[in-house]
C-alpha cells in the first residue's frame, strides 16, 4: 500500500475545517497509508528550518504545493499518483505557510504542483489538496465518485 504525508505548516483552527480534513483523511486511508504532519513556525527562517529537517527524514518523492507549480486536471494528477505508486513510491506533498517556500527548498525540490492559479487561505488549501488527493485515488480505482 502507497504511502503518501502532506507536510503542512501551521495547525488548523477553524473546526468546519478540521471536520473536512478528517472526512477526507479517513476516506484517503482506505486506499492508502494517508498522514499529516503540522510544522508550528513563527517566521520565514523557523518554517525553513522546520520544513527543511521534516523532508530530510522523508523517502520518495517529494512535491512542493506551489502557485507557480505545474497545474494538473483532476485525471492527470491521478495518474501522476498512479504512476509514482506503481514504481514503489511513498510521496510527500509539502504545503507552505504565509512565506512560501525558500529559493533553496524550491531548487532542491524540483517537482512543484499549483492547487489553483487563484489564491486561497491556507486552511482551505489543505481541503482543496485533500478533497483533490481523495478524487485521484478514486478515479484510481474506479469507484465512480469523478464523473
Amino acid at each position: 500500500m502507497q504511502k503518501i504525508t502532506l507536510i503542512a505548516v501551521s495547525k488548523i483552527k477553524t473546526s468546519w475545517v478540521n471536520e473536512a480534513i478528517s472526512l477526507y483523511a479517513n476516506r484517503i486511508n482506505h486506499s492508502c497509508k494517508f498522514e499529516i504532519v503540522e510544522i508550528d513556525a513563527s517566521d520565514k527562517q523557523q518554517e525553513n528550518e522546520k520544513l527543511t529537517t521534516a523532508l530530510e527524514k522523508r523517502r520518495g518523492t517529494i512535491i512542493l504545493l506551489d502557485e507557480l507549480g505545474k497545474l494538473h486536471t483532476s485525471q492527470t494528477f491521478a495518474a501522476f499518483i498512479g504512476k509514482e505508486r506503481d514504481r514503489g513510491n511513498e510521496l510527500t506533498f509539502v504545503l507552505g505557510g504565509a512565506y512560501g517556500f525558500s529559493d533553496e527548498m524550491k531548487k532542491k525540490y524540483a517537482q512543484h504542483i499549483a492547487l489553483s492559479t487563484m489564491t486561497f487561505p491556507h486552511e482551505l488549501c489543505r481541503v482543496i489538496f485533500l478533497e483533490q488527493l481523495y478524487r485521484a485515488e478514486t478515479i484510481l480505482s474506479g469507484t465512480g465518485y469523478h464523473h
